[in-house]
């Protein structure tokens, strides 16, 4: 697909979508092949797919670090509510 044909499906100015295919070109998530005067772009999906497992690592990893976030925030929560039991109080 051209620049162009890529622009026709964003609001966004032919200057960004090139800005955006030169980024993208440069970590090799899409390639470029020259046809006569034109720039045809194809999606590499072997480096999407990488670039997706790399994401699902990130997104688990940091789930399992907010999690005990939370955790240790409740605890320290609940450890300096008072009660009305007694219990958590001092012994004597």
């Amino acid at each position: 697909m051209s620049a162009t044909e890529i622009s026709d499906h964003f609001t966004v100015s032919a200057q960004a979508i090139s800005q955006h295919l030169k980024v993208l070109l440069q970590a090799n998530l899409v390639s470029v092949e020259r046809r006569a005067q034109q720039r045809l772009y194809r999606l590499n999906l072997d480096a999407i797919a990488e670039l997706e497992q790399w994401t699902v690592g990130l997104r688990e990893r940091w789930n399992r670090r907010l999690d005990r976030l939370g955790q240790a925030l409740k605890a320290a929560r609940h450890e300096s509510i008072p009660r009305s039991d007694g219990e958590g109080e001092a012994q004597e």
